[in-house]
């Protein structure tokens, strides 16, 4: 009905909303059918960009921390990137823990008499704690308690000449881990002049702070290098281990640089080399062995050990410098859940090389090197291929 040109519905002439409905859906499925390859193709844009947006991309993050480079790789969903707390973190673990820095808490402790001392850092008790438990297992070959022959040794080294035998026998009277207790909220000394060097696992105790902190942020897959330490968890943007590469050179028992490729999945790797006791670069890296009070000078060129963590495998790693091969061979019969590449001088002077059972060896052709890998992963991988064969 119409009044004056206006429009007006009775309750008869009122419009249906359900007819409405249909009739727009009508033309809806119309323009679909029209137009469908239209829809599949904005359809097909918009999953692609999904898929896109939600693929993990690996972030690479440099710098240097411990007066060595790093370099921390990892799988994320987006761009998240870490590398101020992983900087501050680095930081944080070389204030408690360097030495050298005598406002550090080891450094502090070092000043400190036989009473208690309760420390500030969540750092000092896991490193020492992991410092307790090596030195129990290797009897004393890796001790961190050598801290004041490693500085008699860096100061004659300095001067170019070696510290007299009865200055070694003094101070091999403060050697022993025994001698310092620990627990979750202090640490005591129970002889005074005991002190403590933990520069030999710093870099490898950092790493480990680094994956716990990777972890609390829900990263799965990464890899950590700094130094001559690295770790891995997960698998890389291939789906395939992460592969590190350490190179031994300037050294007078091999004549060209050798290269070590290390395949890692869940698995940390330390690389310990054995420093003539006069090179320029002893100063830095002197391994002293706890038992003699002399430096290190076995047939052992250089040690690789693959554990859990890098704490452990550098500690291990350091305590095997310290015996010669047949020593350390006889050493490492007691200990599991490790495995070792060793680089050694045979009664000839001929190099030789020697690896545990649970280690897969493979030359690298054409030039000085070795790829190794963990036999369990390998077995898995090949587990893996086997049914990816048999499904096709």
């Amino acid at each position: 009905m119409k009044m004056d040109g206006t429009e007006i519905y009775t309750k008869e002439t009122k419009p249906n909303i359900k007819s409405i409905t249909l009739r727009y859906l009508k033309l809806l499925f119309r323009w679909v059918n029209k137009y469908k390859w239209l829809l599949l193709l904005l359809l097909l844009f918009l999953f692609i960009i999904s898929v896109r947006k939600e693929k993990p991309q690996v972030i690479t993050l440099q710098g240097q921390a411990l007066g060595r480079n790093y370099t921390v790789q990892y799988k994320v969903k987006g761009d998240a990137n870490y590398q101020t707390e992983i900087e501050a973190l680095l930081a944080d673990v070389s204030q408690a823990l360097d030495i050298s820095n005598k406002d550090s808490e080891v450094a502090k402790f070092n000043r400190h008499n036989c009473t208690a001392f309760h420390f500030e850092s969540p750092y000092l008790y896991p490193i020492l704690d992991k410092s307790k438990e090596i030195y129990n297992r290797t009897q004393g070959a890796f001790d961190p308690t050598v801290a004041p022959l490693i500085k008699l040794w860096k100061n004659n080294l300095q001067k170019g000449i070696p510290p007299a035998n009865s200055q070694i026998q003094a101070l091999q009277e403060y050697v022993g881990l025994d001698y310092v207790v620990v627990n979750q909220k202090r640490v005591k000394k129970l002889k005074e002049g005991v002190t403590v060097d933990l520069s030999s696992i710093i870099s490898s105790y950092a790493i480990d702070v680094i994956v716990a902190f990777l972890h609390s942020k829900g990263v799965k897959d990464l890899c950590i290098e700094l130094g001559n330490e690295a770790v891995a968890h997960g698998i890389n943007s291939d789906k395939q281990p992460w592969q590190v590469k350490r190179t031994i050179t300037e050294n007078k028992f091999i004549i060209e640089p050798f290269s070590i490729h290390g395949k890692l999945t869940d698995k940390a790797i330390s690389i310990v080399r054995q420093y003539a006791p006069w090179d320029s670069e002893q100063n830095m890296h002197i391994i002293i062995n706890p038992q003699t009070g002399y430096p290190a000078h076995g047939n052992i060129i250089a040690a690789s050990v693959l554990a859990n963590d890098c704490t452990t495998a550098s500690a291990y790693a350091t305590a095997i410098l310290t015996k010669d091969f047949d020593g350390a061979l006889k050493m490492l019969e007691t200990i599991d859940s490790i495995e070792v590449f060793l680089i050694y001088q045979d009664e000839q002077g001929k190099v030789e090389f020697y690896n545990s059972k649970g280690l897969h060896i493979q030359p690298k052709e054409g030039v000085q090197g070795i790829y190794l890998e963990n036999k369990k992963a390998v077995a898995e991988d090949s587990s893996k291929e086997s049914k990816v064969q048999a499904d096709n």
